[in-house]
Order: structure tokens, then C-alpha cells, then sequence
């Protein structure tokens, strides 16, 4: 069949349009048919964050074109000025072509725009499209109404001229745990720089001088003696930690934030500023401040994040609550071999990806 069949402009749509409301990349999917070396059909089992960039590692189910091993790591950068849509636990198609580096060895075609979002539907592996100027190719409906359309994967893998493939495993839940973080903490970077061996005259609030750390400050300062003193304050979403330093001679501020991003986002900073001098300012807040600040100096950052699914399970040791909203389940894991008379998922599917809510997880179906 021609590629220019309706089924596959409509799975075009679907692939040069991956996010909602954003400006559309250029490409369709004969021009990633022709860029693509490998073919994949894999769930997102971790996503790997390295500063600006993303990179998604997939456990294959599929491999519809090409030779590949059961797990691959590609670069899934999204197209300039976009975020990806792509979430951990998702099943994809990734159209994945060669790069230049050894790792990764392959990325997304098209700039980043070459992937489809897949589902389970019962037994059946379908692609959904949830928004978008693509609905004229569905059946009619009311205008403004929530749409999904949905396109078989065996008859996109056969008009694309890909290899076949059959769903027959079991549907499976993942619990995602807490992401992976490089470490980046204020005491360990005072460590480093020698500053924990100095006198410690304690930790105040920048708002609030404490008799015995104000005292311990001031002799220091006009002594000329090395000392340490800390001030934590509450950020909007984070929290904040000034370290002042003195050896004696030099003068440094140190600065920890624990989510530059906002919440707990594994986002951790820590970075100084030299200073001319220490002032005390005790009717002023903050009660000391740093003299004509230096160059901004980064100490650690934790600008590498991974979020990674936990191994998987059969969706028959679930017991479940509907939460309220349909797809979304709160559910207890059964020991092996036990039955419940709560809602226990098919095993055909779907997939559920859990996280932890309390003593119980919280379930969305994929």
C-alpha cells in the first residue's frame, strides 16, 4: 500500500505534531523512513537529563527495522524551543538515526520529531493522538468535543513496510522511585575548601542576630582570625543557606540552594563570591553581608538528573481503588499468590506506572 494511504498521513500528523499547541517541525514520516536506520518500539524505562539535554534509554519490545540489543540509550533531544512530550513509562516508536559520537550511538530523526506515542488498548498496541488540526481525519463528532484517535499498530507497521509484531506479554506495573541525583551539599564543599576546620560560630537567621554568634563574628572580624558562620533563610520553594568565610585574610560567601528549579527536583547549587571584606550591619538584614562581591564561581550542580522505573511486575498482584478520575487507581501490591475482591487489572493490559502516595501507590494506566 502507498505511503500516501490515509492511515499513514494520518500517523504523519501525528509524528511532525508531537506537542500540544507548539509550532509544528518540518519532516513526515517517509522523510524519517529514510533517515531512520533502526525502528524501535520500546517503553521509556529512564530519562537521563544532562543540563539542557534528555536522553532516554528504552527496554525493546520490538525492533521493526534494524538490529539492536534488548535495551538501547538514545539522544532524544526535542526540536529547538520545544519541551519534550515524552514521559517515563510511556511506550514509544522512536525513528532513531546514527550520530557521529560512540554514546550515544543513535538519536530521534528529524531534529528530535520522529517518535510516536503508543498504547495499549486491551490486547491491541494503537497510537493516540489526543489534540490538534489532524481530527478532520477522524470520524466526525461534535465540534470542541476531547478527541482520540486511534490506529492500529500492526497496520502502521504493515503500511510502512516495517516488520510485524504481536503483543502477547502480560501487562506489567512499574513504581517509579525518587529520581537519581549527583551530589552537590554546602557541608561537603566546605569540606573541600578547608573552611570546616575554621572556628564555627554557628548558624543564625539573617533576620534575627543571636547574642553568641554575633559576638563570636565581631571578634573574629576585628581579630583577624579564621571562622565560619552560617545563615539559612526559606526561598519560596527552596531552601537557602549563606555560609560566610574568613581565613584570617580572605573573605568568601558561599551559597546553597537545595532546587534552583523549585521543589524537590534533585536541582541542587552551590557557588561562592569572594569578597573585599565582611561587613556587620546588625540593625540590617541580613546582619552581615559581603563587601564588593566577586565573579560568580559555580562549586557543584546537580545538572544531571535520571528518573528510572522500577522493575517490572504483573499487573494481577494489584489491588485497586478507582481514585476518582478515570484511568488514575490507588492500589496495594498483594503478596504472591493472594486474591483480593477489589479491582484487580486485566491481565491483557493496560500497563500501569505507579508512584508512592503514603503507604499505597498511585497508578495512572498507559
Amino acid at each position: 500500500m502507498s505511503l500516501r494511504s490515509p492511515l499513514v498521513q494520518f500517523v504523519v500528523v501525528a509524528l511532525v505534531f508531537p506537542l500540544v499547541g507548539a509550532e509544528p517541525p518540518r519532516g513526515d514520516l517517509e522523510e524519517a523512513l529514510r533517515q531512520a536506520t533502526v525502528v524501535v518500539l520500546g517503553q521509556v524505562e529512564s530519562m537521563d537529563f544532562r543540563g539542557e539535554r534528555q536522553f532516554l534509554t528504552l527496554q525493546v519490545e520490538h525492533v521493526a527495522r534494524g538490529e539492536l540489543p534488548d535495551v538501547i540509550t538514545f539522544d532524544a533531544e526535542p526540536p529547538k524551543g520545544q519541551r519534550s512530550s515524552i514521559g517515563l513509562g510511556e511506550r514509544m516508536i522512536a525513528f532513531l538515526e546514527p550520530t557521529s559520537q560512540v554514546q550515544p550511538r543513535f538519536r530521534l530523526a528529524l531534529g528530535g520529531a520522529a517518535a510516536l506515542k503508543v498504547i495499549r488498548d486491551k490486547a491491541h498496541a494503537t497510537f493516540s493522538v489526543e489534540e490538534g488540526t489532524w481530527f478532520h481525519l477522524c470520524d466526525a463528532s461534535p465540534p470542541g468535543e476531547h478527541r482520540v484517535c486511534k490506529v492500529p499498530l500492526k497496520r502502521f507497521l504493515s503500511d510502512a513496510g516495517l516488520r510485524p509484531f504481536t503483543p502477547s506479554r502480560e501487562a506489567t506495573f512499574c513504581v517509579i522511585p525518587r529520581p537519581q541525583c549527583e551530589p552537590c551539599d554546602l557541608e561537603e564543599q566546605l569540606r573541600k575548601s578547608g573552611a570546616a576546620d575554621l572556628k564555627d560560630c554557628g548558624t543564625a537567621p539573617e533576620q534575627d542576630t543571636v547574642p553568641p554568634i554575633l559576638q563570636c563574628v565581631r571578634e573574629s572580624l576585628k581579630a583577624r582570625t579564621p571562622f565560619l558562620v552560617r545563615m539559612p533563610r526559606q526561598g519560596v520553594d527552596s531552601y537557602l543557606v549563606d555560609a560566610f568565610v574568613s581565613d584570617g585574610t580572605h573573605f568568601r560567601k558561599m551559597s546553597f540552594d537545595s532546587s534552583t528549579t523549585g521543589g524537590p527536583r534533585c536541582s541542587a547549587l552551590v557557588f561562592q563570591r569572594r569578597c573585599e571584606s565582611l561587613v556587620l550591619r546588625e540593625s540590617d538584614a541580613p546582619w552581615l553581608q559581603c563587601e564588593t562581591p566577586g565573579r560568580y564561581e559555580e562549586l557543584c550542580a546537580q545538572s544531571r538528573r535520571v528518573y528510572a522505573l522500577g522493575p517490572a511486575e504483573k499487573v494481577s498482584r494489584l489491588s485497586c481503588d478507582p481514585e476518582g478520575r478515570r484511568g488514575m487507581w490507588l492500589c496495594d501490591v498483594l503478596p504472591a499468590g493472594a486474591r483480593s475482591g477489589k479491582h484487580t487489572p486485566r491481565p491483557e493490559g493496560p500497563d500501569f506506572i505507579c508512584s508512592t502516595r503514603s503507604e499505597r501507590l498511585f497508578c495512572r494506566e498507559e
